[in-house]
């Protein structure tokens, strides 16, 4: 109620008003207790925040989670309207936040081409840095395509085509376009390196691992394309259905603004509790977090043939998937409101 008033201009929130909403935000998705947590506890041990630290950790994030919880109310909660529902298996894209929807074959033959020496040159630039010693980071697995290239235009005119452009201007209620286009690649190594063993169920021992929201307060809509077929081995995308509906948006805007910012973990643990909430959680569980299971219990495999695009809400639990044998080469397609 609130939040449509905010929407339609008649209201406006006051700072102590708007400190008292973001307080009294409970938390839907996991809030691991980070002194414990498995990624960053070691930093935390024996550390307890000044004053100082305390309002200056506040300073910093007040004014970015008031423009996050802005941003967020202006997105409003658009649904896709019946005429473009028939695009989505079974019409349920807005209960489960995911569906898959196979691009026509020859254009997406056309993309596979034009992108084949992209992906080689990715490859052998992985391969060498690997033989060089060199640490791999996120960056060097991703090449976002040049806007003005053929490839882009090329990517542009299959999900036209294939009615996503359609599907997502009606879901985010206002046009949008495509900004980035970036070919992933992923293989038994460098899960290995950056999670460890994977186990039959396709999970590193780490059950949790990589489980997230995106930070995204625009745009709730995103496409992955596999460009080739992606089984359990392969390191499918993993996703909670309908986990989307789950936060508030007051917590949306918390873990949001947290995952934005950046902060240290001295940083984020420096703030009130209840903003000790974040995007990216995964990491930071432990096996005694009572959601654990709940969420595990959930999460599906999306697999699919090469050709295969995944549309996803940003606000569900997801991650990548973990390579056991083979590769994954997929395209994330990002999307902007169009002004």
């Amino acid at each position: 109620m609130l939040a449509r008033l905010i929407r339609s201009g008649s209201y406006r929130l006051d700072d102590s008003e708007f400190v008292r909403l973001l307080e009294g935000a409970q938390h839907a998705l996991p809030a691991p207790n980070y002194f414990d947590s498995p990624s960053c506890g070691h930093q935390l041990l024996e550390f307890v925040p000044t004053r100082e630290q305390q309002d200056a950790a506040l300073q910093t994030f007040l004014p970015a989670v008031t423009k996050s919880y802005v941003d967020l109310v202006a997105r409003g909660t658009s649904q896709v309207s019946k005429s473009e529902r028939g695009h989505l298996q079974d019409g349920l894209f807005e209960k489960s936040g995911l569906s898959t929807i196979s691009l026509p074959s020859p254009r997406f033959r056309v993309i596979q081409y034009l992108l084949e020496p992209v992906f080689e040159s990715l490859v052998a630039s992985i391969k060498t840095k690997r033989e060089n010693g060199q640490k791999l980071k996120f960056p060097d697995y991703v090449v976002d395509l040049d806007q003005k290239s053929d490839s882009f235009r090329e990517i542009r005119n299959l999900l036209i085509e294939a009615g996503i452009f359609a599907l997502i201007d009606s879901r985010e209620a206002r046009p949008v376009e495509l900004t980035q286009v970036a070919l992933q690649f992923s293989d038994r190594e460098r899960t290995l390196g950056e999670y460890g063993k994977v186990e039959d169920d396709g999970l590193p021992v780490h059950k949790s691992a990589y489980w997230h929201i995106d930070s995204s307060t625009s745009i709730r809509t995103k496409l992955l394309v596999y460009m080739n077929d992606v089984t359990r081995e392969q390191g499918p995308f993993l996703y909670c259905p309908s986990s989307h509906h789950l936060p508030g948006i007051e917590e949306l805007a918390i873990r949001k603004t947290n995952d934005l910012l950046r902060l240290t973990p001295k940083e984020f643990v420096s703030l009130p509790s209840s903003y000790q909430m974040h995007a990216l959680f995964g990491d930071h569980m432990t096996k005694a977090d009572e959601q654990l299971d709940s969420f595990l219990c959930k999460e599906i495999e999306v697999v699919g043939a090469a050709g295969t695009a995944v549309l996803f809400d940003v606000d569900g639990v997801h991650r990548g998937g973990f390579v056991r044998s083979g590769a994954r080469r997929m395209l994330q397609c990002n999307f902007s409101v169009k002004y």
